[in-house]
Protein backbone atom coordinates (compact mmCIF):
# COMPACT_ATOMS: atom_id res chain seq x y z
CA UNK A 1 0.00 0.00 0.00
CA UNK A 2 2.86 2.37 0.79
CA UNK A 3 4.28 2.00 -2.72
CA UNK A 4 0.90 2.58 -4.34
CA UNK A 5 0.02 5.67 -2.32
CA UNK A 6 3.41 7.15 -1.51
CA UNK A 7 2.29 7.27 2.14
CA UNK A 8 4.11 5.24 4.76
CA UNK A 9 1.89 2.60 6.36
CA UNK A 10 2.90 0.68 9.47
CA UNK A 11 2.12 -3.03 9.32
CA UNK A 12 0.77 -4.39 12.62
CA UNK A 13 1.33 -8.01 11.67
CA UNK A 14 4.96 -7.42 10.74
CA UNK A 15 5.43 -5.29 13.87
CA UNK A 16 4.06 -8.11 16.07
CA UNK A 17 6.23 -10.76 14.41
CA UNK A 18 9.33 -8.57 14.66
CA UNK A 19 8.57 -7.86 18.33
CA UNK A 20 8.27 -11.61 18.94
CA UNK A 21 11.65 -12.17 17.27
CA UNK A 22 13.29 -9.40 19.33
CA UNK A 23 11.88 -10.71 22.61
CA UNK A 24 12.56 -14.38 21.91
CA UNK A 25 16.16 -14.97 20.83
CA UNK A 26 16.43 -17.79 18.27
CA UNK A 27 12.71 -17.65 17.49
CA UNK A 28 11.75 -20.02 14.68
CA UNK A 29 8.10 -20.86 15.40
CA UNK A 30 5.54 -18.42 16.76
CA UNK A 31 1.95 -19.16 17.70
CA UNK A 32 -0.95 -16.84 16.97
CA UNK A 33 -4.12 -16.51 19.01
CA UNK A 34 -6.72 -14.69 16.93
CA UNK A 35 -10.28 -14.65 15.71
CA UNK A 36 -11.36 -17.13 13.06
CA UNK A 37 -11.51 -14.27 10.56
CA UNK A 38 -7.88 -13.32 11.15
CA UNK A 39 -6.84 -16.97 10.98
CA UNK A 40 -8.62 -17.51 7.66
CA UNK A 41 -6.76 -14.67 5.93
CA UNK A 42 -3.34 -16.32 6.34
CA UNK A 43 -1.78 -12.89 6.88
CA UNK A 44 0.41 -14.00 9.79
CA UNK A 45 1.61 -17.06 7.88
CA UNK A 46 2.60 -15.02 4.81
CA UNK A 47 4.29 -12.30 6.85
CA UNK A 48 6.05 -14.92 8.96
CA UNK A 49 7.37 -16.66 5.85
CA UNK A 50 8.83 -13.35 4.61
CA UNK A 51 10.65 -13.02 7.94
CA UNK A 52 11.78 -16.65 8.06
CA UNK A 53 9.34 -17.58 10.84
CA UNK A 54 6.99 -20.54 10.95
CA UNK A 55 3.54 -19.57 12.25
CA UNK A 56 1.37 -22.01 14.19
CA UNK A 57 -2.35 -21.81 14.83
CA UNK A 58 -4.31 -23.74 17.44
CA UNK A 59 -6.30 -26.74 16.17
CA UNK A 60 -9.89 -25.96 15.15
CA UNK A 61 -11.31 -27.67 18.24
CA UNK A 62 -9.12 -25.54 20.54
CA UNK A 63 -10.09 -22.42 18.57
CA UNK A 64 -13.79 -23.11 19.01
CA UNK A 65 -13.75 -24.38 22.59
CA UNK A 66 -11.25 -21.96 24.11
CA UNK A 67 -10.23 -19.01 21.93
CA UNK A 68 -13.63 -18.15 20.42
CA UNK A 69 -15.32 -18.71 23.78
CA UNK A 70 -12.81 -16.45 25.56
CA UNK A 71 -13.25 -13.66 23.00
CA UNK A 72 -17.06 -13.90 23.34
CA UNK A 73 -16.77 -13.81 27.13
CA UNK A 74 -14.63 -10.67 27.09
CA UNK A 75 -16.99 -8.95 24.65
CA UNK A 76 -19.91 -9.97 26.88
CA UNK A 77 -18.30 -8.51 30.01
CA UNK A 78 -17.87 -11.86 31.78
CA UNK A 79 -15.65 -12.35 34.80
CA UNK A 80 -12.13 -12.76 33.34
CA UNK A 81 -11.09 -15.82 35.39
CA UNK A 82 -12.40 -18.58 33.12
CA UNK A 83 -11.52 -16.87 29.81
CA UNK A 84 -7.99 -16.30 31.10
CA UNK A 85 -7.64 -20.05 31.80
CA UNK A 86 -9.02 -20.83 28.33
CA UNK A 87 -6.42 -18.62 26.64
CA UNK A 88 -3.69 -20.24 28.74
CA UNK A 89 -4.95 -23.64 27.56
CA UNK A 90 -4.75 -22.42 23.95
CA UNK A 91 -1.18 -21.19 24.60
CA UNK A 92 -0.31 -24.65 25.97
CA UNK A 93 -1.61 -26.14 22.70
CA UNK A 94 0.70 -23.85 20.73
CA UNK A 95 3.63 -24.73 22.98
CA UNK A 96 2.94 -28.44 22.31
CA UNK A 97 3.22 -27.61 18.57
CA UNK A 98 6.68 -26.15 19.14
CA UNK A 99 5.79 -22.47 19.37
CA UNK A 100 8.42 -20.51 21.27
CA UNK A 101 6.29 -17.37 21.68
CA UNK A 102 2.66 -16.40 21.11
CA UNK A 103 1.07 -13.33 19.57
CA UNK A 104 -2.23 -12.06 20.97
CA UNK A 105 -3.62 -10.99 17.60
CA UNK A 106 -6.88 -9.35 18.57
CA UNK A 107 -7.93 -6.67 21.03
CA UNK A 108 -9.72 -8.95 23.52
CA UNK A 109 -7.02 -11.57 24.14
CA UNK A 110 -4.44 -9.25 25.79
CA UNK A 111 -7.05 -8.40 28.43
CA UNK A 112 -7.05 -12.04 29.59
CA UNK A 113 -3.51 -13.10 28.75
CA UNK A 114 -1.65 -13.05 32.09
CA UNK A 115 -1.79 -16.84 32.53
CA UNK A 116 -0.88 -17.44 28.86
CA UNK A 117 2.17 -15.21 29.30
CA UNK A 118 3.40 -17.67 31.93
CA UNK A 119 3.18 -20.46 29.33
CA UNK A 120 5.02 -18.65 26.51
CA UNK A 121 6.40 -15.15 25.94
CA UNK A 122 3.33 -13.20 24.81
CA UNK A 123 3.28 -10.29 22.37
CA UNK A 124 0.26 -7.99 22.18
CA UNK A 125 -0.09 -7.07 18.49
CA UNK A 126 -1.63 -3.67 19.28
CA UNK A 127 1.19 -2.86 21.70
CA UNK A 128 3.73 -3.93 19.05
CA UNK A 129 2.12 -1.55 16.56
CA UNK A 130 2.22 1.31 19.09
CA UNK A 131 5.90 0.59 19.73
CA UNK A 132 6.58 0.62 15.98
CA UNK A 133 4.78 3.96 15.65
CA UNK A 134 6.81 5.51 18.46
CA UNK A 135 10.04 4.10 17.01
CA UNK A 136 9.10 5.57 13.62
CA UNK A 137 8.60 9.00 15.19
CA UNK A 138 12.25 8.98 16.27
CA UNK A 139 13.57 8.13 12.82
CA UNK A 140 14.76 11.06 10.74
CA UNK A 141 12.32 12.13 8.09
CA UNK A 142 13.28 11.88 4.47
CA UNK A 143 14.25 15.25 3.06
CA UNK A 144 11.55 17.11 1.23
CA UNK A 145 12.45 17.64 -2.41
CA UNK A 146 11.42 20.84 -4.03
CA UNK A 147 11.51 21.73 -7.66
CA UNK A 148 12.35 25.26 -8.57
CA UNK A 149 11.72 26.41 -12.11
CA UNK A 150 13.52 29.37 -13.50
CA UNK A 151 12.92 31.18 -16.71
Amino acid sequence: MSKATGVEVLDMIRAALEAAARRTPGLERVGVLATRGTRSTGLYERAGARLGLDVAQVPTAVQEEYVDAAIRAVKGGADPGRPERWIATAAESLKEQGAQAVIAACTEIPLISAAAARVLPLIDSTEALAEAAVARLWQPAEPVRTLVRTG
